[in-house]
């Protein structure tokens, strides 16, 4: 029915998500979010809160109460988090992805940072490189739903080998929860990069291959089950906010601006 893969549909979902998650005794279930669409036909938008996501469309309720549902294959972008000002139904509405981090392609006087421009046919990182990140949020096995996506930003530039920044410090990333699973009595959370926002720009982010291919990935870990790391604070996997996590691109991999 879609004509987009279903590793960009996964990835398609994801876009600057800011939202609170509870800090205690919290079950797994995904806050309210509220989502800009793009529509392929005119470039108009439908804002409003993400009712229902299914595997090929997304149903949206707009602040006026209308309700809507997309297939994604009728959607140029997909934007989440709430803007500054919410755009009205079907309205054109500016691109406020990375306002609140919008010195991200400033240097520290102020002056643009020598950055390039991306191609429509993208950047390629290799295999191996290493994108540090920095979380918006805490990170808690207790909380997150399967596919969940959190928000992290860019800890440093990152620069290709003529030293232009690819991607600035500061930009937004989405991180989505690709699996849980116990291994070796430990349990592992293991997470995806999908998707940065800079310089005014909604881009994304996976494996040159496609499919289902791994892209850049990072691992957090609990305490053995028995041991007593886990008596003393449990099993559970729990990362502050603001903590670094190194994730490592598994295969090359394409940064490519959305259209």
């Amino acid at each position: 029915m879609s004509t987009i893969s279903r590793q960009w549909r996964r990835i398609f979902l994801a876009g600057a998500i800011v939202g609170s998650i509870c800090l205690f005794g919290c079950g797994k279930s995904t806050p309210a979010l509220y989502a800009t669409l793009t529509l392929k036909s005119d470039g108009s938008h439908f804002a409003g809160t993400v009712v229902r996501r299914e595997p090929n469309s997304i149903t949206v309720t707009s602040p006026a109460g209308d309700t809507h549902t997309f297939l994604y294959s009728e959607l140029a972008d997909i934007k989440y988090g709430v803007p500054d000002t919410a755009p009205a139904n079907n309205a054109p509405t500016a691109d406020t992805s990375s306002t609140k981090y919008g010195t991200a392609a400033l240097g520290a006087a102020g002056s643009p940072k020598a950055m390039t421009q991306i191609p429509a046919e993208g950047y390629v990182f290799p295999e191996g490189t290493v994108f540090p990140v920095r979380t918006r949020s805490f990170l808690d096995s207790c909380c997150i739903p399967a596919q969940g996506i959190e928000l992290g930003g860019i800890d440093a530039d990152m620069k290709n080998a003529a030293g232009k920044v690819i991607i600035p410090e500061g930009a937004n990333v989405t991180m989505i929860l690709i699996a849980e699973e116990i291994v070796d009595g430990r349990l592992v959370m293991t997470f995806e990069l999908g998707t940065a926002d800079f310089g005014g720009l909604h881009y994304l982010l996976a494996a040159t291959k496609g499919g289902l291919t791994p892209g850049v990935r990072a691992t957090l870990t609990g305490a053995k089950d028995g041991s007593q790391e886990a008596k003393a604070s449990g099993t559970s996997v729990h990362l502050s906010s603001r903590s670094l996590m190194n994730y490592k691109a598994v295969t090359p991999v394409v940064l490519r601006p959305s259209q």
